[in-house]
Parts: structure tokens; C-alpha cells; sequence
């Protein structure tokens, strides 16, 4: 698989059915390839950025997207890529979200009296 990535320069995720989380989606873009996806594929990515993440309904969607995205500054596109990882999907940007949970748990409404252990 490193071989197809390192030769590639956009992800098609073209799943129509199954379920989970699809890690192409987020692989691609920590590699810094943007995705061309059905919207199978995009759930879940909602706050993934329209620029590296295309989603498609048919086959003439994709086929524009791919088109779109090949004529697009290729430098560009792999620093969108790498900033949308890093902010939503890095291992970094879960450790935040974990810890917002948390403290949202104990916020200034916290009443030690309550709290049994």
C-alpha cells in the first residue's frame, strides 16, 4: 500500500455499503491526498474541508471532481490536507477533543457536595 500512495495524487473511496468508520478517507489525508468520495465513505468527515474532500453521487460527479482537483495547485492541495488531518483526525487533535469533553464534565457548575465516590 505505501507504494500505491507514494505513486499517487488523489484517493477515490468509492464504498457504497458497509459499516464504521472509513479509514481510506483519513489515511489519504495523512498522507496528503485529497479524497474523492461517495458519501458512504464521507460520513463522519462532515468537518473535513470541501477543497481536499469531494463527495460524489454518480459517476459524472466524480469524474468532475477528479478533473477539478488535477488542474488544482498540487502543493497547495497537500497543505490543506495536512492542516485538516492535524486539526481534526491527528492523534493530537483527539487528545484535545478528550480533554474538552473532561473539563466540560467539571465546569464552574461542578458542586463537590454531590459527587459520591
Amino acid at each position: 500500500m505505501e507504494e500505491i500512495y507514494r505513486n499517487s495524487d488523489i484517493c477515490v473511496a468509492s464504498t457504497f455499503e458497509g459499516s464504521g468508520i472509513k479509514l481510506r478517507v483519513a489515511e489519504s489525508l495523512r498522507r496528503e491526498l485529497p479524497v474523492v468520495s461517495t458519501e458512504h465513505c464521507a460520513r463522519g468527515y462532515s468537518r473535513i474541508s470541501g477543497q481536499v474532500l469531494r463527495v460524489f453521487h454518480n459517476e459524472s460527479e466524480a469524474i468532475a471532481h477528479l478533473e477539478e482537483l488535477a488542474a488544482c495547485d498540487r502543493e497547495q492541495l497537500r497543505a490543506i490536507c495536512r492542516s485538516e488531518y492535524q486539526r481534526l483526525l491527528s492523534f493530537e487533535a483527539g487528545v484535545e477533543r478528550l480533554r474538552d469533553r473532561v473539563s466540560s464534565v467539571f465546569d464552574d457548575s461542578y458542586d463537590e457536595q454531590r459527587v459520591e465516590v
